[in-house]
């Protein structure tokens, strides 16, 4: 196995390891839809923002929050080789950051 598959696998599993607790904790703040999803806002924007839109929680939108941290990590593991690494995460983090927001500012009642 090459340098960059086995460092990109190792990306994927890193982000593995980092999403299963805080999908669990996520999953705990809300308290089973009685307390508040704001956490999971914050670390999950992208499943949050298909969860508002659409109005409930699907599959899909499961999967998708369970695959975004590897995801991240296979993408930054794969960038971390390039000459201006700082900048490419930098990017990544300001996209996520700007998702949040896109999130939060969105209003229902629901998933507030």
């Amino acid at each position: 196995m090459t340098a960059p598959i086995r460092s990109s696998l190792a990306g994927f599993g890193v982000g593995i390891l980092i999403a299963i607790p805080l999908l669990l904790l996520a999953v705990l703040w809300a308290a089973g839809g009685h307390g508040t999803y704001a956490l999971a806002k914050i670390l999950f924007p992208i499943p949050m923002i298909c969860v508002v839109t659409r109005g409930s929680v699907t599959a899909p939108i499961i999967f998708l929050a369970l695959v975004q941290f590897p995801f991240y990590g296979l993408i930054l593991s794969l960038l971390y080789r390039m000459r201006h690494f700082r900048y490419y995460a930098s990017g990544f983090a300001v996209g996520h950051l700007l998702l949040v927001i896109i999130v939060l500012l969105q209003r229902d009642v629901s998933f507030a």
